[in-house]
């Protein structure tokens, strides 16, 4: 059976019934992930200095999505990471891994995608893998969050901000999108 999503109130409501607690809004898109346990969270002393360590700097995961939000103060990205530690691979990869990283009062941001001629006569062609990206690089200069997003063919995101803040909503993303009012399968 499947479930028409169309407004975002709905989209929660639906969400709502099936227990689903974490929800991250972007323009047009609702992504819900289920709660996750305690044991699964990040720990509240953690920095983002020693979550880029602990998960390999993100290294070859996949930037799911990207908007602005409060009044285009704040920049979010959506992250599915693929590391269980600086050394090692999660072991099972078709599961999601949802990481939120805020950069709050972002006083500038550069997106640079470095389109090749192929890429844009054939733009079917593209998948997955073109939101696999190298690795972030964190500084802080001046008092502010330097964010680094790179990608091997020249593709970058940077980001001058006062403040970062990374959580992990955890596993099996689900993404609704309420502007198109894509069916929604019901899982019961």
């Amino acid at each position: 059976m499947f479930h028409k999503v169309q407004p975002p109130h709905m989209a929660s409501m639906y969400l709502a019934s099936k227990h689903i607690d974490n929800i991250v809004t972007s323009p047009g898109l609702l992504y819900a992930f289920p709660a996750i346990s305690q044991e699964e969270k990040l720990p509240i002393q953690m920095n983002y200095t020693d979550i880029l360590s602990r998960y390999n700097h993100f290294q070859e995961c996949i930037l799911i999505d990207y908007w602005s939000e409060n009044l285009c103060r704040d920049f979010v990205l959506l992250i599915d990471n693929i590391w269980e530690s600086a050394e090692k691979l999660r072991g099972d990869l078709d599961n999601h891994d949802i990481f939120v990283l805020r950069l709050s009062m972002a006083r500038r941001i550069d997106i640079s995608n470095n389109f090749s001629a192929g890429m844009i006569s054939h733009t079917d062609q593209m998948n997955w893998g073109w939101n696999e990206f190298t690795k972030i690089d964190i500084d802080e200069v001046d008092n502010n969050i330097h964010f680094f997003m790179r990608w091997n063919n020249g593709r970058y995101i940077t980001v001058v901000a006062d403040n970062l803040r990374i959580e992990r909503l955890g596993a099996n993303l689900e993404i609704f999108n309420y502007q198109l009012a894509k069916r929604i399968p019901d899982n019961r």
